[in-house]
């Protein structure tokens, strides 16, 4: 064998130790998988103001990147403004390693597979001044300890005047990965039957003389 072969093989052995040593130091450095769960619903919750609980089994992984895996449930968020619920029976959430390892949560991405979301009645939204629906949504990006939120095969349950009406197959991709407020998404969903793609771009929230005001492009 020839000496950079051997090199090689060398530098592969030890990343292969370093990777399983990696993998048995996780759970102990992390915690076990209750009290890492509990700390990311904390986290949510906080992020969203409202309550989060993850249901049904809950399984963690620490490969190829450390996630959690188990159903959802996300009510009474008054940073959600306009939403009463959203459940899920299936919920992934990737961690971000790094800021894991000195000790923050922050989601790398949230998939939410068929989730059902609830929305409000018009009259039950109560605002203040201060508590616009910008300011609101802007507090939400702002900062926000979750990087992408993935919807697949989600349902959205809009009020009417003559009761209910149901926005199916909805798959759409929201990135506010930046930090600075921003979000971009895309995706479609079914609405009477008509499937209907669309794009949304949210610029940074601004101070203006007449207030807070968010660019947005639809498409």
């Amino acid at each position: 064998m020839k000496p950079r072969q051997i090199h090689w093989k060398w530098l592969l052995l030890g990343l292969v130790a370093l990777l399983l040593v990696g993998l048995a130091i996780l759970p102990r450095q992390f915690g076990d998988s209750s009290q890492l769960a509990g700390r990311v619903t904390d986290a949510l919750s906080a992020w969203t103001g409202g309550e989060v609980k993850l249901t049904g089994p809950l399984r963690v992984h620490y490969f190829p990147d450390v996630s959690i895996k188990s159903g959802c449930e996300i009510s009474n968020a008054s940073r959600l403004p306009l939403v009463k619920t959203i459940t899920a029976s299936s919920a992934k959430i990737s961690l971000d390693l790094a800021e894991l390892l000195f000790g923050r949560i922050r989601v790398d991405a949230l998939r939410l597979t068929k989730p059902e979301i609830t929305l409000k009645e018009v009259p039950s939204l109560v605002m203040g001044p201060d508590q616009t629906l910008e300011a609101r949504v802007a507090n939400l990006l702002s900062g926000a300890p979750i990087g992408v939120v993935r919807l697949q095969d989600g349902i959205l349950y809009v009020p009417t005047a003559t009761g209910t009406e149901a926005i199916k197959e909805i798959d759409a991709r929201f990135d506010a990965s930046s930090g600075t407020g921003a979000m971009s998404s895309f995706g479609s969903f079914d609405l009477r039957d008509k499937t209907v793609g669309f794009a949304l771009d949210c610029g940074a929230p601004s101070e203006t003389a007449d207030g807070l005001r968010i660019p947005v492009s639809l498409t």
